[in-house]
């Protein structure tokens, strides 16, 4: 029997590459995108759409309101956030819930820390049923790119401008890092 896991699909390389690893990893995955009020969230998901039906596999969706979101840059606590949602929404039935934090970056919820406090909770939370996985945790963002071109990733499904312009602004950190691929926020 495959193993079932959730992957939070943002829409962008990241979880992108996460989905396509764990698929490959022999997985049966499912993702879920959640909408909570972020400036990008009609790009993003429409990238999640975009992605989730080039994997083939069942795009979920939660919308949440009422939390007031900067404009750009880093979003305090939002990685705990998402997989409380995760957690809440399907954790009986998956045995793991993935997310596409990776290294070389400064956010406390991005790191190997942040990862093992949330792994044991989990598992703490669901009596040892469900895990947290990150496979690009060591990672940093040449890594995941070089994977992309190797596997034949078509990150031009997805979208990385942190304001959501339709024309991404190419001076945020996300469209920064895609900007390693010689382009900006979406290909």
């Amino acid at each position: 029997m495959k193993r079932k896991a959730l992957i939070l699909l943002s829409g962008g390389v990241d979880s992108f590459v996460s989905a396509d690893f764990m698929r490959k990893q022999n997985r049966d995955i499912s993702c879920l995108f959640v909408d909570y009020g972020q400036p990008s969230a009609g790009q993003e998901r429409k990238a999640a759409n975009d992605v989730s039906a080039f994997l083939g596999v069942t795009l979920h969706k939660v919308n949440v309101a009422g939390i007031a979101i900067p404009n750009q840059g880093e979003i305090p606590a939002r990685n705990m956030a998402l997989i409380s949602i995760a957690c809440m929404y399907s954790m009986a039935a998956y045995h793991e819930i993935v997310m596409g934090i990776h290294g070389g970056v400064s956010y406390y919820d991005c790191s190997e820390d942040f990862f093992i406090k949330i792994r044991s909770l989990i598992m703490e939370i669901s009596l040892g049923k469900t895990s947290f996985v990150a496979p690009l945790l060591k990672w940093d963002k040449s890594e995941i790119f070089n994977y992309c071109i190797h596997q034949n990733i078509p990150i031009e499904l997805t979208y990385s401008c942190e304001i959501g312009a339709d024309v991404p602004c190419g001076k945020c950190l996300s469209c920064k890092d895609r900007g390693m691929l010689g382009e900006g926020g979406k290909a």
